[in-house]
């Protein structure tokens, strides 16, 4: 079921790119990671669209206040997919894991829109585990439900190993490093065929692997 919510977004390629009909250039801004808690860019502001992963060890996930969550698993490693339009409290706050244990690793990425966006349509959302030893997916992000060009996020877990993706081209990526060898793999995609993208990976090491995904588009 998609999901819709009132955000704002925003690109990393220099001059931005249009979404759909809306005429809304992006930019992006800036990323953080941490281990228990992360902190918002202070470069962010009042509106911009923010995307936040967190993997845990145990317990259960549980939900972050004020974010809208797009996945989450509970299954020995706890892993949360979520996003937000933030208010002007947000930069430079900090947000707690919604559960403290070993082995977190959080990271938030803060998209700019050229205007407010008023709407925000989540779909093709997939969240894949993969026992130890064996590298979780595929996975296919379908771009064709809303014009182009689409923002694709993506990101891959791991215990022990350093993530890698083998596809697709990314825009741009970034690793957040967490206790004990826990990391994540963040990567953004700006796709303007309406072509599905294949997010993938060959590592096979490592425990507890994840590989997700989701396709934005605003108005």
């Amino acid at each position: 079921m998609p999901l819709l919510s009132t955000i704002g977004a925003s690109s990393a390629k220099a001059n931005g790119f249009t979404l759909g009909s809306s005429g809304i250039k992006l930019s992006f801004v800036d990323s953080a990671s941490g281990v228990n808690s992360v902190t918002v860019p202070s470069s962010a502001q009042e509106g911009d669209f923010a995307v936040m992963y967190i993997s845990g060890a145990t317990g259960t996930v549980g939900t972050v206040t004020g974010w809208t969550t797009i996945d989450s698993q509970n299954a020995v490693f706890e892993d949360i997919s979520c996003y937000k339009v933030l208010t002007n409290s947000d930069p430079g706050s900090t947000i707690p894991t919604p559960n403290p244990t070993n082995f977190d690793a959080m990271i938030v990425a803060v998209f700019r829109p050229s205007r407010p966006i008023t709407n925000v349509l989540i779909t093709s959302n997939t969240m894949l585990p993969a026992a130890s030893g064996e590298a979780p997916g595929p996975i296919t992000v379908t771009t064709g439900t809303h014009a182009p060009p689409n923002l694709v996020i993506g990101y891959y877990a791991n215990y022990q190993n350093v993530p890698t993706f083998s596809t697709p081209s990314w825009d741009g990526t970034v690793l957040a490093n967490g206790e004990s060898s826990n990391y994540v793999l963040f990567g953004y995609l700006f796709e303007q065929q309406n072509a599905d993208v294949s997010i993938s990976t060959n590592l096979s090491t490592g425990s507890y692997n994840r590989l997700s995904g989701f396709c934005a588009n605003f108005e």
